[in-house]
């Protein structure tokens, strides 16, 4: 590391996905716009009450919504990491920092610095995974890798190599 202190800056933080993922991602999605379909259908064949019909309609619409959101969110991932694939590096970047950030599940934000011409940037990753958690507990001697692109400001970790 250089003596000079990172800064944290606008930097974008790309979800690296494989296309299985995508594809997986896609199929749960696929079920989700089908089965909410299916319940507005069943909704208005076999529910008597016009009330209880608005209410399934309404939930049923709640999950198509989602499973679009997965389909699109899914395609995006996968657009964005090839991109970043094929014009990002791989490389190690130290973790500076890592705060615990218990929601539901064990979780933490790990600062980590990404080495650039104009000195080193600070960029954030939150995460649960066991190999980011096991980072976590051991900064500040440890590194994770990542694939960057300085031209684009984009960087994301490399799960495939660090959750081996």
């Amino acid at each position: 590391m250089t003596d000079t202190e990172p800064v944290l800056t606008g930097w974008t933080q790309v979800d690296i996905t494989s296309r299985g993922d995508a594809a997986a991602q896609r199929v749960i999605a696929a079920f989700a716009v089908v089965a909410g379909v299916a319940g507005v259908v069943i909704g208005f064949l076999f529910v008597p009450d016009w009330w209880a019909v608005a209410l399934m309609v309404l939930a049923c619409l709640v999950v198509v919504v989602i499973g679009l959101g997965l389909w699109f969110g899914a395609s995006l991932d996968s657009e964005a990491t090839e991109q970043l694939q094929a014009t990002g590096h791989l490389m190690s970047l130290p973790v500076l920092a890592a705060t615990e950030t218990s929601d539901e599940s064990v979780s933490f934000r790990l600062e980590l610095a990404i080495p650039t011409d104009g000195g080193p940037v600070k960029v954030e990753h939150s995460c649960s995974r066991s190999r980011c958690t096991a980072a976590a507990r051991a900064v500040p001697t440890v590194e994770l890798p990542a694939l960057v692109d300085a031209a684009t400001k984009t960087w994301g970790i490399d799960h495939k190599h660090v959750d081996n």
